[in-house]
């Protein structure tokens, strides 16, 4: 897991209002936009990671008292299957999975070959750059890329 400060600097740095996510995974993403009062759309195929999720998110909600909090939206789903056209965001901030080397889930893309994986990852960003975004960010960990 990376420290949330990486996405926290994105977002000043690029003065973000809303993060799309197609690879959500365990939160820090989430997290870190959170902290920034950041708008923040996470997409996972895997259910589990979704409802740790829902739950991060309703612990945050629950110990911001603040009037201002950012809209969390979480999708269940194959990232290739969302209709992006019914989001609006600026940017879009991931860590996809490591092909064979980190298995989530027996339906996620890190069980395809790894020229299937490599494609799919690449049709998965394009599919996500919607005109509104100015800027993305990929993370890797040095030990996968």
């Amino acid at each position: 897991m990376f420290p949330i400060t990486n996405i926290r600097k994105f977002i000043y740095d690029n003065n973000v209002k809303t993060i799309a996510d197609p690879f959500a995974g365990w939160g820090h993403r989430l997290i870190g936009s959170y902290s920034m009062n950041c708008n923040y759309i996470g997409c996972d195929i895997n259910s589990t990671q979704i409802n740790n999720l829902y739950s991060i998110t309703q612990l945050l909600n629950q110990q911001n008292n603040t009037l201002f909090r950012p809209n969390i939206v979480l999708l269940n789903n194959d990232s290739l299957n969302v209709d992006t056209s019914l989001y609006n965001y600026d940017a879009i901030f991931t860590c996809p999975p490591y092909w064979n080397k980190e298995v989530y889930t027996d339906i996620g893309i890190e069980n395809l070959s790894y020229k299937e994986f490599k494609q799919k990852f690449i049709n998965i960003i394009k599919k996500w750059i919607i005109p509104s975004v100015k800027i993305i960010g990929i993370q890797f960990t040095e030990n996968y890329e």
